[in-house]
This record gives C-alpha cells, structure tokens and sequence, in this order.
C-alpha cells in the first residue's frame, strides 16, 4: 500500500464497496415494493459488479476512479428515470 505503487487505491476500494451496498440495498428496495426480483435485473443490480470493477481497475489516480464511479452513478439514476417514466402497459410487455 505504497503511493508510489501501481493499483486502485484503499479510497477506491471503500468508495467501490459503499456503492456495491448502495446498488445492492437499492435492489432489495426495489425487489420488496415489486414483491419480485423480476424488476431489479439488470438495474440496478448490474451496477454491482460495475462498480467492483472499476474499484479494481488500476486507473492511475484515484480522481479518474472518482469520475468513473460519477459517470455510473450518472447514467444509473438515467436510466432509472427513463424506465421509471415509462407507462404500466410497456413495462408489462418486457
């Protein structure tokens, strides 16, 4: 855990894994009110494996792993809305 060695830093692994549980307490959320798992897959538990990845990827400052986690964090809640805002007879068509 030296500065001067290549790797995610302990900053990335700790922001990765607060959003893991983040995104995993989001789907049981989701999953509880649907009383299905049928609406948690792929958003937002996807997310979850994403995230880990990225906090394991060996980006060269833990700023860009900041930003990537943002650029996630992003088009999930997107995507959230758009699925959200669609109408009761197109989500039962998927």
């Amino acid at each position: 855990m030296h500065p001067e060695t290549p790797g995610p830093s302990e900053s990335a692994w700790l922001l990765a894994g607060g959003l893991a549980l983040f995104y995993a307490g989001n789907a049981m959320i989701v999953a509880g009110t649907a009383r299905s798992w049928r609406p948690v897959w792929p958003w937002p538990l996807v997310l979850v494996p994403v995230v880990l990845a990225l906090g394991a990827a060996p980006l060269p400052t833990s700023l860009l792993h900041t930003a990537a986690f943002a650029v996630v964090t992003i088009v999930a809640a997107v995507h959230g809305t758009v699925v959200g805002r669609r109408p009761e007879a197109e989500l039962s068509a998927d």
